[in-house]
């Protein structure tokens, strides 16, 4: 059957709260949910600029899948698989 997907939209931690692991708590958060209803695939689109945001989601097991152009810059799509 087809791959159920969660897309994370607008992720993001305020800069006096940073380092805390307020980002790998929700991120383990939103892992153990998608197990939880049997959803297998999250995906999230990041700046390709934003290097802090794209070696965070890498150290918690995303990898980048494709990316898009608009017309002022680039943005990664990136996926985890939920197991």
């Amino acid at each position: 059957g087809k791959t159920v997907e969660a897309e994370i939209c607008k992720f993001a931690t305020l800069p006096s709260e940073e380092g805390k692991g307020i980002g790998v708590r929700s991120i383990k958060f939103i892992e153990d949910t998608c197990l939880k209803y049997g959803i297998r695939k999250m995906k999230l689109e990041v700046y390709d600029k934003s290097t802090d945001a794209i070696r965070f989601y890498k150290s918690r097991g995303f990898v980048e899948v494709d990316d898009k152009r608009t017309k002022h810059f680039r943005v990664l799509i990136m996926e985890k698989k939920v197991i």
